[in-house]
């Protein structure tokens, strides 16, 4: 029975492993490719009806992990 904990414990700290791994991998790709990770940003969107008729909205957005 403790030989089959054994095993179980080592899948076990290689499926952490495998998951840190990807989750790293995967937020180098998101700023790669500029796509926002966790933290606070600001968002600013501008919308213009008209040459001389337009409104800029700015908030702040927390992204969690």
């Amino acid at each position: 029975m403790t030989v089959v904990f054994t095993v179980l414990a080592a899948l076990s700290g290689m499926e952490r492993k495998y998951s840190r791994d990807r989750i790293f991998k995967g937020q180098e790709s998101a700023r790669k490719h500029g796509n926002p990770v966790a933290g606070t940003w600001t968002i600013k969107a501008t919308v213009r009806a008209s040459g001389s008729d337009q409104v800029t909205v700015e908030t702040t957005v927390t992204i969690r992990r």
